[in-house]
């Protein structure tokens, strides 16, 4: 879990409010404001450190009363709207820094992100898989079965291997950078991946 301030997070959301000047996109930009200067403030080099999770939390309350008062003037907020990006993205954050434990490591990463990483997600995995019976997991990248099998909680396990049964030569592997599929932009993205997936399906 990450906010970033570069262009691409928090800074890119003022240029996304469209339309006239009006006083909520005033406070939206105030408010945008105390969000980074507050993620900002712990700008320095690769590290890892502490922060005062009440800080963002007293930040986070302010959104969603911002977001409040704009739907209760009839303001349409759709997924894609700055306000909508600011207060999902503040909040994620915000609620898995107030659920972490040891396992969790907070690090400033520069230019300007402020990031939660999960290092140990077993003892999370264990307590899910504890009330079931049983479990098949299976993927392309579960090896080493043993490591894989601690990472993810798992106390027994029996595993398999099964061999593909498409010729490699069959396989093709195919690069977009023309497109991109972060949550943020799917609303965006979605034609022009539907699009592409059109004309490559004949090849």
């Amino acid at each position: 879990m990450r906010i970033p301030t570069a262009e691409s997070g928090l800074s890119a959301l003022k240029k996304g409010w469209k339309g006239k000047r009006s006083s909520l996109k005033g406070s939206f930009t105030r408010q945008l404001q105390r969000c980074l200067r507050l993620v900002e403030s712990h700008q320095g080099p690769h590290r890892k450190l502490e922060v005062d999770p009440s800080l963002f939390n007293v930040e986070e309350q302010r959104i969603r009363k911002l977001v409040a008062k704009a739907a209760a003037e009839g303001t349409e907020l759709p997924p894609s709207h700055p306000l909508v990006q600011l207060l999902r993205q503040w909040s994620d954050f915000c609620g898995v820094l107030r659920e972490r434990t040891e396992a969790h490591l907070l690090t400033w990463i520069p230019p300007g992100c402020l990031q939660i990483t999960c290092v140990d997600a077993s003892p999370y995995l264990a307590e899910r898989f504890k009330p079931l019976a049983g479990a098949v997991l299976f993927s392309g990248t579960l090896k080493p079965f043993d490591f894989y099998a601690r990472l993810s909680g798992l106390p027994q396990v029996r595993t398999e291997e099964i061999p593909s049964p498409f010729p490699g030569e069959h396989r093709c592997l195919l690069i977009v950078p023309q497109v991109s599929t972060l949550y943020r932009r799917r609303e965006q993205e979605t034609p022009r991946i539907a699009q592409f997936i059109s004309k490559v399906l004949p090849l």
